[in-house]
């Protein structure tokens, strides 16, 4: 849930509410095409602050997303399940 305001007519403030969707997105390395070695070559970029990084992601719910919805990459079936990455869709 973000809120903002904005300025209407008359310099009046205006309370803005959006709402963000947020996806749990499910990655086993072992089973997906997005490999292990593409997710840690994407964590060294980001460790340098090298932003923003793009890369390709199939959702099934793809009529909901919109750009700026969030998603957390939840790692499964390994021995260091958990969360993996947090961020925003942009298309």
């Amino acid at each position: 849930f973000v809120c903002r305001w904005l300025y209407g007519d008359h310099g009046l403030l205006i309370r803005e509410e959006e709402y963000m969707n947020t996806f749990i997105l499910r990655w086993n390395p072992a089973i997906s095409s997005y490999k292990m070695e593409t997710h840690l070559d994407i964590v060294k970029h980001v460790k340098k602050d090298q932003y923003p990084i793009h890369f390709d992601w199939s959702v099934r719910e793809w009529e909901q997303l919109r750009p700026n919805d969030m998603f957390i990459l939840l790692q499964v079936g390994t021995d260091n399940d958990g969360v993996a990455m947090v961020g925003k869709f942009t298309t």
